[in-house]
């Protein structure tokens, strides 16, 4: 499965405070405003929350499975990012036995990061929005600044809904 840029931050640090944090030096309010209605922000709004619950509960679920193969998340991580960067054996910072668990428990891993990916454009697309307007979506909320306020006061009118 192909994941577009905007999705791999969604699923690795998007959250909607994330989102509101950056700061876009281009400003087009009327085109952004106009190609995006407050109803499609509620959606995205809602698959954004769904995604990043679905983000949390599964990175618990591997953080367990990582700690039952007796290998820290930390070291789990730094092995795989050294292995990414083409690091031979002998010049990742971890005992070999850390390597061997690593091995071990990377292809569970690795099962549970495509599923979770899935249940992630699932819920989505689940609130009737398409993967890639989805995208489009986060896009122009990054460039913004009048979307990236609609956003803000829609998450304001969410919150006081569920209190």
């Amino acid at each position: 499965m192909t994941f577009r840029p905007a999705l791999l931050l969604l699923i690795f640090s998007l959250t909607p405070a994330y989102i509101l944090a950056q700061n876009p030096a281009n400003a087009d309010p009327q085109s952004s405003s106009e190609r995006v209605s407050d109803e499609e922000l509620k959606q995205y709004l809602l698959a954004t929350f769904m995604a990043q619950s679905i983000y949390n509960e599964d990175n618990i679920r591997m953080a367990d499975t990582l700690k039952s193969h007796g290998i820290d998340v930390d070291i789990y991580n730094r092995i795989l990012n050294s292995m990414k960067m083409g690091e031979s054996q002998q010049e990742i910072e971890a005992s070999e036995a850390d390597v061997t668990k690593f091995r071990n428990v990377s292809p569970t891993i690795n099962i549970m990061q495509e599923s979770m990916e899935q249940k992630i454009v699932s819920a989505i697309e689940s609130n009737g929005i398409e993967l890639e307007r989805f995208d489009e979506i986060f896009e122009m909320i990054q460039q913004h600044p009048a979307l990236k306020l609609r956003v803000e006061t829609l998450m304001s009118e969410m919150e006081e809904w569920n209190d």
